[in-house]
């Protein structure tokens, strides 16, 4: 069953909803595929997706912390470097052993755990921060 998309995800700050939510969609399409049984190439694109997810999203965060000092910053960025080596090992293991028709049921627990546990509860808690550093309101 796939994910949907609630508004106590959003940041408010709309660069990062907009990043959220191309994850979010990426997701869906995982989801379609592999109801189409279209799973393993869907993994190896979500694989390339996540890639750049990480050049470009994590680097849109963390440099929005470093320009407003975010005092959260260490744990949210270590939390960005867990993320990306869970996916980089992951990512392993699947091109040393082949991918497997379990493999998109794990990517999907990675991602919305992701999704649901970083998103929703650490993004949260720098969005009010920044906001206000953006002289943003509510």
């Amino acid at each position: 069953m796939p994910i949907e998309w609630k508004a106590y995800l959003e940041t408010g700050i709309p660069i990062i909803d907009k990043q959220h939510k191309e994850l979010f969609n990426q997701m869906q399409e995982l989801h379609a595929a592999c109801k189409e049984q279209g799973g393993k190439a869907a993994i190896q694109e979500m694989f390339g997706f996540l890639e750049g997810y990480f050049n470009d999203h994590f680097a849109t965060e963390e440099k929005l912390f470093e320009e407003h000092e975010f005092p959260g910053m260490d744990r949210h960025v270590s939390a960005h470097d867990a993320f990306k080596e869970e996916i980089h090992e992951f990512r392993k293991d699947v091109n040393e052993r082949g991918i497997k028709a379990m493999d998109a049921l794990k990517m999907n627990r990675i991602l919305v755990g992701w999704l649901t546990k970083h998103i929703g509860n650490m993004d949260q808690e720098f969005a009010p921060f920044i906001k206000k550093k953006l002289g943003m309101h509510d």
